[in-house]
């Protein structure tokens, strides 16, 4: 039971650290304040691991079973992350202010969720999924168009990914 226990410990204190260090160096030092020294990212790094650690336990404490925790995690990350991917792939429209408004978009809605206790049912997650994806689209519209060489980079069926084996034919057609 010891080692089961101080395995589980260490493991959840990488992930808080690990969130910690993304946060501030990834978001807080690149976009929030580019000019903060050391201690500065320190205390970031310690506020955000503290905060990692209690959304965990939370969520320890309020999972039932595994498979609940496994459907919230998918369902987060649907509706969070995925509109954003296949936008990326296969747009040459979207660009990052309506990633961004449509990834906010997902986070509210998942945080009501769970801030409700309401399920993560297929239901769910394909409305928020589309609410991400209205946001997206919306935002994109009304903003100018990326950059074609920032697209090319992304883009599935950009010139420098013709030499991958058996792409999919963007006519439809085989």
């Amino acid at each position: 039971i010891l080692v089961i226990i101080s395995s589980v410990l260490s493991s959840a204190d990488s992930f808080m650290v690990a969130s910690g260090v993304m946060f501030s160096g990834d978001i807080f030092h690149r976009f929030i304040n580019p000019e903060a020294g050391d201690r500065e990212l320190i205390f970031w790094t310690r506020v955000v691991a503290i905060l990692a650690g209690g959304i965990g336990y939370a969520f320890a404490i309020n999972m039932l079973d595994i498979m609940q925790l496994w459907s919230v995690g998918i369902g987060i990350a649907a509706v969070i992350l995925l509109p954003a991917y296949f936008s990326a792939w296969f747009s040459r429209r979207v660009n990052t202010q309506g990633a961004r408004a449509g990834m906010g978009t997902g986070i509210v809605y998942c945080g009501g969720l769970v801030l409700t206790g309401a399920s993560f049912s297929v239901g769910r997650v394909l409305l928020g999924f589309g609410l991400n994806v209205l946001a997206t689209v919306v935002i994109s519209l009304s903003t100018p168009p990326p950059a074609p060489e920032h697209v090319a980079r992304t883009y599935y069926w950009a010139p420098h990914f013709h030499q991958a084996e058996n792409p999919p034919d963007p006519s439809g057609q085989s």
